[in-house]
């Protein structure tokens, strides 16, 4: 009878392995393009507070579309939806991370197995609790169980988890792309599990490692297909593909999480881009009137903030004409502050972005004017130019911080 059972689940995970690279492939941009856009991916983020954010995401239902990877799933235990999406330019992360993860998920009933599995070390029930507790430092833990456990046994565990991870490279990847996927097992225990980099992510904010109740729950949407891939721009045209796609099965999105889209290695695009980013979003996906964005933005450490994809259309309206310099000053950088100083440090970074931005004077009595409760009018502060960025970027931040109300 068990026996049957196991086999019965396994055959359902082999199905819904092959229905995530069927839809994968449906929906995304061609193999040949989108395997140009190859790299490592961040198993882990370098994001600060996204899990400040979660509980505005409690049983939200609906749609998750979200780039990146462990932040989805931690979305996922809070929103519940009927459909999680991971929507990436990095055929590495759709195409090798996530089905890998899943198929490690499929043959790991508990944390316990999962940690087991990952680190080629066997953990007991106390020390799979202890490290995803968050009250033991990771290390400690992490100590005790590789001290006791044979090195030659886990490097053939760990030979074993590579091969794996390989059979999950499709026919249609480069061969750079094999060579370098070879390496992430190595990547993943020195610079992940074993900094305890991993877990931090993972257990923050009732993060989907945090419970039992949650990583079964993230177990169960992979094993009955409820998490699809799409490899892609997330401003390109696999956007429309994906609307299509939940429509015919009359979904709505509800959530949408861009990480630092648009701000990267790359360098700031132009605010004339986020723009453009959001409508195609708002216009080409079947979203709800008041679905959530999380983003990470900010100059000096990419800090979460939320806001609902209308409020994001309306922002980025405003800054479109603004030059990428003052909308980090005057906006991305008081809303980092925002998140992790609190409101009474809002004016204040204001006022720094405009001594580096070397602003007219009248800026600072504008705000002068706005601590001394005259919110009123403030464009028409004595020298205030409401057509100016400077102005326009300090607006969005007021409308966005609560500190006025949008005209």
């Amino acid at each position: 009878m068990l026996r049957a059972a196991f086999a019965l689940v396994f055959v359902s995970a082999a199905a819904c392995a092959s229905d995530y690279e069927r839809t994968l492939e449906q929906l995304s941009e061609p193999a040949a393009s989108r395997w140009q856009h190859f790299t490592a991916p961040y198993f882990s983020t370098n994001e600060k507070l996204l899990n400040r954010f979660y509980p505005r995401f409690d049983g939200l239902g609906g749609v998750t579309v979200g780039v990146s990877f462990q932040q989805n799933l931690s979305l996922l235990v809070h929103a519940r939806p009927e459909l999680c999406v991971i929507f990436d330019y990095n055929p590495g992360l759709t195409e090798i991370l996530v089905p890998f993860m899943g198929d490690v998920l499929k043959s790991s009933p508990s944390r316990r197995e999962f940690l087991s599995t990952l680190l080629g070390a066997d953990f007991s029930d106390q020390e799979t609790k202890d490290l995803l507790g968050g009250a033991t430092p990771a290390a400690g833990v992490l100590t005790v169980v590789l001290e006791r456990t044979d090195a030659a046994r886990r490097k053939s565990r760990l030979d074993e988890l590579r091969a794996r991870l390989l059979a999950h490279v499709p026919a249609e990847a480069t061969p750079y792309a094999r060579s370098e996927t070879g390496k992430w097992i190595d990547i993943l225990q020195s610079q992940e599990l074993l900094t305890g980099a991993f877990f931090s992510d993972a257990i923050a904010g009732g993060g989907w490692l945090s419970t039992e109740e949650n990583y079964g729950l993230v177990r169960k949407y992979w094993l009955t297909g409820r998490i699809i891939g799409v490899t892609g721009d997330i401003s390109g045209p696999s956007v429309a593909k994906l609307g299509d796609f939940l429509r015919a099965k009359h979904l709505e999105v509800r959530a949408l999480y861009l990480s630092n889209v648009g701000i990267s290695t790359e360098g700031h695009f132009p605010e004339a881009w986020f723009r453009d980013l959001y409508h195609k979003l708002g216009a080409e996906l079947p979203v709800t009137p008041n679905a959530l964005t999380l983003i990470a933005q900010g100059p000096w450490q990419l800090t979460g903030y939320v806001r609902t994809l209308k409020q994001a259309i309306w922002v980025y309206d405003q800054l479109a004409g603004v030059p990428e310099e003052t909308a980090i000053r005057l906006h991305e950088a008081p809303l980092e502050i925002l998140v992790q100083l609190g409101p009474s440090q809002l004016i204040p970074a204001l006022r720094k972005g405009l001594v580096s931005l070397h602003s007219a004077p009248a800026y600072a009595l504008m705000l002068d004017r706005l601590e001394a409760g005259k919110s009123e009018d403030l464009e028409k502060s004595p020298g205030v130019d409401p057509r100016s960025p400077t102005y326009k970027a300090i607006y969005c931040t007021l409308v966005e911080a609560g500190r006025v109300r949008a005209q």
